[in-house]
């Protein structure tokens, strides 16, 4: 069961903010942000937090990054 404040880390991670950024959002001490923020990323239930948030989320809000095919990848080297 996760605590309010690992909800708002949670959240502030899933936002896209660093782990010692999400943890000081979410009210950490900023001397231990740092080591707080990395060992609640890898916690399950934060995980799982940030999973079903993704899953509740309109598909329009998500940002999927796109698939490059090699052959139309362009190299700087080529234009030498």
């Amino acid at each position: 069961m996760l605590t309010e404040m690992g909800k708002k880390f949670a959240d502030a991670l899933a936002a896209g903010k660093s782990a010692t950024d999400a943890a000081i959002e979410a009210g950490y001490s900023a001397r231990c942000a740092t080591s707080i923020g990395l060992r609640l990323a890898r916690d399950p239930e934060v995980i799982a937090h940030i999973a079903r948030r993704w899953q509740a989320a309109p598909r329009y809000k998500r940002i999927e990054t796109p698939v490059v095919p090699r052959q139309n990848v362009v190299y700087m080297d080529q234009f030498r």
